[in-house]
């Protein structure tokens, strides 16, 4: 095999060298390379006691890649001309708290409004590095100086030759174990990274395209970043959704793998890593545009107001590819109601609840079929049935809860008090936040002393979306007998409130005496229905 790996000891004086001259750079796989200050000193005290510290992969390539420009404040150059750098593979944290010290650079951190400082003590009492400032001390980086005369001569006579043991054991004495390998390509350097990485953070998709894209000069990371602040009730969303629809309609899949007479594109990972460089560059304002369209789509359409409210991520890039494969053109009304039908259907059936790939793949065929104003074979799923909803309980984490939630948002619900339309997305102020609310309060249903109706306090059947403020001042533990009756008084179109949370009708009868079990029943089928009525399933 063409491939090389060397095994070959450098100390810490040359590592810093190549750094500084930008032949050794840290690849920007991960956003925090810089641990906190007290590891950082931790690592140095084990270099300087001969500690093994474990081994350092270094990659020699001509690929460039996106690299680390600067730590804390300390700018790190490009390399010179002609020549190729090499890239740390494992180790990337550890060398950069090494060189962190090494500059004393002030580094940014978490929960903390100024830079911290980066200065590790040598303690002469202790004879330890730490990081609080000694009776008798120098820096790490005063030890390991080129001009070290400055810091050594104050000192009284009895730490001179420690000073000089110090030094030569932390610039020469110990020996970094670097395993070299030459003549590898990106997708195989970062698998190298994933299975050898001793933080136990795996890389993700999108970690390896920011650095396939960098040669393009497209920064993928800033680009999303950038996507991402438009987007506002939709933040959070996973910055992989747009190289999924890119991914879904570029890269077809083989020939003798596709199961459809329609050409099929992929989305795995592997698919992903095939993105032409180039096509990202040149079409991603278009890709962009496409993806806040399909956002558009999920929040007037399908009326998913706000990233909580989106079951399963995977619909976005589907209903993306749309618009691309659409020349951005808005769907008609036969494709807006396929579109709607698939979007309730994989929501329904948690067709995306794992491993959500393969059945992108099946559903990128779904959407191509809708573009074309074809009739197609959506996906076959059960109905909803009362029962799902009278056991359903109020969980963020369960997808076929927040699909429930979604259908009631969805209905664009009113305030009880005054029919005016309820604000879902949450970043409307605390005074006026929406909450979802017992429709039956938990204090009343407690004074009524009955403990199977306790049990089912928080059915889905029992819920809806009203404003905290008349949820809790207004509202409490009244009955919704006794709050209902004090809203018609004063709100003459309260009938459109309750239409508008599945309220009306014969509910409106069992709400009027108060009769809990006659109630969650008669809703878990209204809202059966309803979800059944949006997927296409009624």
């Amino acid at each position: 095999m063409a491939e090389k790996i060397d095994v070959r000891p450098r100390n810490l004086r040359s590592l810093i060298d190549e750094i500084e001259v930008g032949l050794l750079k840290i690849p920007q796989f991960q956003r925090e390379v810089v641990w906190d200050l007290p590891d950082c000193v931790k690592l140095i005290d084990s270099v300087y006691k001969c500690f093994p510290i474990g081994s350092l992969v270094i990659w020699e390539t001509y690929e460039k890649l996106a690299d680390v420009r600067s730590i804390g404040n300390i700018t790190l150059p490009l390399p010179p001309d002609g020549r190729k750098p090499s890239y740390v593979l494992d180790g990337q944290q550890r060398l950069t708290a090494l060189y962190a010290c090494a500059k004393e650079a002030s580094v940014k951190r978490k929960n903390r409004r100024n830079p911290i400082p980066y200065v590790a003590w040598y303690d002469f009492e202790k004879d330890e590095f730490t990081h609080l400032k000694p009776e008798i001390g120098v820096t790490f980086r005063q030890l390991i100086s080129d001009n070290y005369d400055p810091f050594r001569d104050p000192l009284p006579e009895i730490y001179k030759p420690i000073f000089t043991k110090v030094r030569t054991v932390l610039l020469e004495k110990y020996k970094f174990a670097c395993v070299e390998i030459d003549e590898r390509d990106l997708e195989q350097a970062c698998i190298i990274f994933e299975r050898i990485n001793n933080s136990g953070k795996k890389l993700t998709v999108f970690d390896l395209l920011v650095a396939k894209l960098y040669p393009f000069s497209f920064d993928l990371r800033a680009k999303w970043k950038e996507l991402e602040k438009s987007l506002k009730h939709f933040d959070g969303l996973n910055p992989i959704l747009p190289m999924q629809s890119i991914s879904l309609k570029t890269i077809r899949l083989d020939e003798d793998k596709t199961s459809s007479e329609f050409e099929k594109y992929g989305c795995h990972k592997r698919h992903l890593l095939k993105i032409d460089s180039t096509y990202v560059s040149e079409n991603w304002e278009e890709v962009t545009e496409c993806f806040k369209l399909a956002l558009d789509f999920a929040q007037t359409r399908l009326g998913i107001a706000e990233y909580d409210l989106l079951a399963y991520e995977p619909t976005i890039p589907l209903i993306t590819l749309f618009f691309l494969l659409n020349d951005h053109k808005g769907p008609n009304g036969n494709q807006a109601i396929w579109l709607e039908r698939y979007f309730w259907r994989s929501c329904i059936s948690a067709r995306y609840s794992s491993s959500p790939e393969s059945s992108m793949e099946e559903d990128g065929l779904l959407i191509r079929e809708i573009q074309r104003n074809g009739s197609p074979a959506l996906l076959k799923v059960n109905q909803v049935t009362p029962e799902m909803i009278l056991d359903a309980r109020y969980d963020r984490r369960d997808g076929f809860v927040l699909t429930i939630l979604a259908m009631l948002a969805s209905r664009k619900p009113r305030s009880f008090k005054s029919s005016t339309l309820i604000p879902i997305p949450t970043s409307f102020s605390k005074y006026n936040a929406t909450e979802l609310h017992h429709i039956f309060p938990r204090g009343w249903l407690k004074r009524t002393g009955k403990k199977d109706w306790l049990d089912k306090e928080h059915s889905l059947a029992n819920i809806c979306m009203a404003p905290a403020k008349e949820q809790r001042h207004e509202i409490a533990a009244k009955p919704p007998s006794e709050y209902l009756e004090m809203f018609s008084t004063s709100n003459p179109q309260l009938d459109l409130a309750l239409e508008s949370h599945l309220l009306n009708g014969e509910l409106e009868k069992y709400l009027k005496k108060d009769q809990f079990d006659d109630f969650l029943k008669a809703r878990a089928k209204v809202m059966a229905d309803k979800l059944n009525s949006l997927a296409g399933l009624d």
